[in-house]
C-alpha cells in the first residue's frame, strides 16, 4: 500500500534513523572521502571499455 506507515514505526524510531543517516553524512563530509571513486581515467577509457565489451559479445 503507498503511503502506508509501519504500526511498528513511532516517532522516536524515525528520530534515530534520521539522527544515525546526519552522523555519518558529517562524518564524510569531515573526512574528505569523495563517495564512489571513478571506474574510468576518463570518457575515453570508458568508451574503449564499452567498445571491448561489445565486441566480445558479438553485436
Amino acid at each position: 500500500m503507498v503511503g502506508a506507515v509501519r504500526p511498528d514505526v513511532d516517532l522516536a524510531d524515525v528520530r534515530a534513523a534520521m539522527t544515525g543517516c546526519l552522523a555519518m553524512e558529517r562524518q564524510r563530509r569531515a573526512t574528505g572521502s569523495p563517495g564512489r571513486p571513478a571506474r574510468y581515467c576518463s570518457p575515453a577509457c570508458r568508451q574503449k571499455a564499452h567498445r571491448r565489451r561489445k565486441a566480445a559479445l558479438g553485436r
